[in-house]
């Protein structure tokens, strides 16, 4: 299973820190994707990555109620593409 996130180089050695020497060989890689799976998971990451895939032309508006019509019309045409 290929995870392709990428991670500061901070975080991609905390995986290697909480590997018990004892463990066998699938426990490293197990904890790695936990790590993984809580990271995605995490406002702090899925705020910027949304705000990031957003197209430019609703990124730049700086009315609200036009930036939130904006919003509401790419989510809806996201959900129900044909």
């Amino acid at each position: 299973m290929g995870v392709d996130i990428p991670l500061p180089n901070c975080l991609q050695d905390l995986g290697e820190h909480q590997i018990s020497p004892q463990g066998t060989g699938a426990e490293p890689q197990l904890k790695m994707i936990t790590i993984l799976v809580h990271l995605v998971r995490a406002f702090s990451y899925a705020g910027p990555a949304t705000w990031n895939a957003l197209p430019d032309h609703i990124c730049t508006v700086a009315d609200p109620v036009k930036f939130r019509k904006l919003l509401k019309s790419h989510y809806f045409s996201q959900a129900f593409s044909t």
